[in-house]
């Protein structure tokens, strides 16, 4: 009975919060949203220290038996992952591959190591003394961006499909690396060993190589089920199968399970010759899992902005949040450039290439993943810092970056930057 009552909490006060940015703040859902979520949790907790109302401790249990972490990370993630696969084109995915591939693994990977390496040395300057993994590890956990708010705000603007694939294709992918990441690290800090190079290499592609597998394999078989039903209630039960019975295969298999769900989802999407008895072949089982992702995204992002009663901040964690901010940025600029400047030596990215660079680095904006990902850390005083200081870089991205990036361009700058490679 508490997940029913938990679930028509979250859906009452979603339609709520929902109906009140409509009709009063007039911001990107995601963004009213959480900003409404985090404005009624700090007015509640402040109503509870004044006296005036008891909540916080309820709140709290009522978290703890929630496990926020838990229900993204092995629930709510697949079907992000496989909705947002599964609109995309793969001839368009194939024409930016490069791109994709150079900012979801060599992009992730420079974004953790810069961050990890400067925001240690940054923190140790001004006395707080954060252990160098776990300063990698919250590198891995902040790296991975979401495209949902980011491509709602710009598509009021224009988005151009080709932007629109990179964006949400990168995401779609650096998702499974950074996860990939998070277990190779949390395995350095809580093994009490220190692994191989070797180790490390063949831990990272048995993740990554199995989960691909993995999602190919769980797509043709489904498409084969898909091929051999025409009412649209039992392919929505056939895609749902797939979703969830190939994710737990993936943890079963100790595999990545989003990129297995990613490459299902582009396998369901761009090979499946779904007919229905009423000719609208796959158009019904796109609108039914665009409608998951859009519901499901507000009830994530009504979580996140709940998610600040139960932080317990620090001096020390609050001015690490602060300070973490531009290290985040930063690392996220360089990792962009340094995978825009790349391809563009092989001339593979002609037009607009500091546009596109300021683009994908302003507009990678942090979601409820990174979240999960320090919650999900063993108890402790590190984790507890980290929460914080990633719940202050989500905040930021979401609110201020997600506020102005819809003001950096022009619908023709967009146009420019998606115009054909020279």
């Amino acid at each position: 009975m508490i997940w029913f009552q938990t679930l028509v909490f979250l859906l009452c006060l979603g339609a709520l919060f929902v109906y009140l940015n409509e009709r009063f703040l007039h911001l990107d859902t995601t963004v009213g949203v959480m900003v409404l979520a985090m404005a009624v949790s700090c007015t509640g907790y402040v109503l509870d220290q004044l006296g005036l109302i008891s909540w916080h401790t309820a709140f709290l249990a009522f978290w703890d038996k929630f496990d926020f972490s838990s229900v993204l990370l092995n629930g709510l993630l697949c079907f992000f992952l496989f909705a947002g696969a599964l609109h995309i084109p793969i001839r368009s995915l194939e024409k930016d591959k490069w791109l994709i591939l150079a900012l979801a693994v060599l992009g992730t990977l420079i974004s953790t190591f810069l961050v990890g390496i400067l925001g240690w040395a940054g923190l140790g300057l001004i006395g707080i003394q954060l252990p160098f993994l776990y300063a990698l590890l919250f590198g891995a956990i902040i790296s991975p961006t979401d495209p949902i708010a980011t491509l709602a705000i710009l598509k009021s603007v224009g988005l151009p499909l080709r932007l629109e694939t990179v964006i949400n294709g990168e995401s779609l992918f650096n998702d499974g690396i950074a996860m990939v990441l998070v277990t190779v690290i949390s395995g350095l800090i809580y093994a009490g060993s220190s692994p191989s190079v070797g180790d490390v290499t063949l831990m990272f592609s048995r993740e990554v190589l199995g989960g691909a597998i993995l999602g190919i394999v769980v797509g043709i078989i489904c498409n084969f089920l898909l091929n051999g039903v025409k009412e649209h209630s039992s392919q929505v039960l056939i895609t749902m199968a797939a979703v969830t019975g190939g994710f737990a295969a993936a943890q079963f298999l100790e595999v990545s399970g989003p990129i297995g769900i990613v490459a299902v989802g582009l396998i369901v999407g761009n090979y499946s010759k779904v007919e229905t008895t009423v000719n609208t072949g796959r158009q019904d089982l796109e609108v039914f899992w665009k409608m998951i992702d859009e519901i499901l995204d507000i009830v994530l992002f009504l979580l996140i902005g709940m998610l600040v009663i139960v932080l317990n901040p620090t001096r020390l964690s609050a001015v690490a949040g602060v300070i973490m901010i531009p290290v985040v940025l930063f690392a996220r600029w360089s990792s962009t450039a340094a995978s825009v400047l790349l391809l563009s030596v092989h001339k593979r990215i002609g037009h607009g290439l500091w546009d596109m660079v300021k683009l994908l680095s302003w507009g990678g904006l942090k979601g409820g993943l990174p979240l999960a990902l320090a919650l999900s850390l063993n108890t402790g005083r590190e984790r507890e810092f980290i929460l914080v200081i990633a719940y202050a870089v989500v905040a930021f991205s979401v609110i201020v970056q997600g506020l102005t990036i819809n003001r950096l361009f022009t619908r023709e700058e967009l146009e420019n930057m998606a115009s054909p490679n020279e």
